[in-house]
């Protein structure tokens, strides 16, 4: 999923302007003549140094990681473009869809990293996630067994809309149509599950699940 694709990316160069008032950059390259400037708006987006070199214009470019980049996105931004001036094949026009779908992304995925890491914070962050996708049939939220045996009945909830997409694309298609996909907050998904038989919550991504 492009999405993905683009917030797990470690290093955008994107031109210094366009994003005024922020005075931290990892990588700057800087134009030959020292000027600085932007693109009334758009974003341009380069995934690397090279990409940068073939930019139709010099502007001044700092880097950032997908996250903050993400994070970032300015609604005043009408187009945005990823590695204009490089070959077809490397230049990417996002369509309004993705860059709507950026900034769920970028909650998502730290999200994601801590849980990965098992790190010090990882379950206040899960308990207060703010849009948690679950899978709905029969009026019931789908649940799961554990691999280790240890949750007969754990709900499964995903942490971003690719994951649901890769779920959906294992169901037959006859039965799509009977599974209803919801969003929830932590919070209120913790309350659901305190009063109900299920024992237990499954995080999912699109490669790696943790139970909790």
């Amino acid at each position: 999923m492009l999405t993905r694709t683009i917030v797990e990316h470690d290093e955008w160069f994107v031109p210094m302007l366009a994003f005024e008032g922020r005075d931290q950059f990892g990588t700057i390259v800087m134009p030959p003549d020292g000027r600085l400037g932007t693109v009334p708006n758009e974003l341009w987006m380069f995934s690397d140094r090279a990409a940068v070199d073939l930019a139709p214009q010099q502007l001044g470019y700092g880097s950032m990681s997908g996250v903050e980049l993400a994070s970032n996105l300015s609604p005043a931004w009408q187009q945005a473009q990823i590695n204009p001036g490089t070959p077809d094949y490397l230049t990417v026009q996002l369509p309004p869809l993705v860059r709507g779908q950026l900034s769920q992304m970028a909650r998502a995925v730290p999200l994601e990293r801590k849980v990965d890491a098992v790190g010090d914070g990882a379950l206040h962050d899960l308990v207060r996630f703010p849009s948690y996708y679950i899978a709905i049939t029969g009026g019931q939220p789908v649940t799961v067994p554990s691999d280790d045996g240890l949750i007969a009945r754990a709900i499964v909830v995903f942490t971003a809309a690719d994951s649901v997409d890769r779920l959906l694309a294992r169901v037959p298609q006859q039965n799509q149509a009977n599974i209803a996909i919801q969003t929830i907050a932590g919070p209120e998904l913790l309350r659901n599950v305190g009063g109900s038989p299920i024992d237990g919550v499954l995080i999912t991504r699109s490669d790696r699940a943790g139970a909790c």
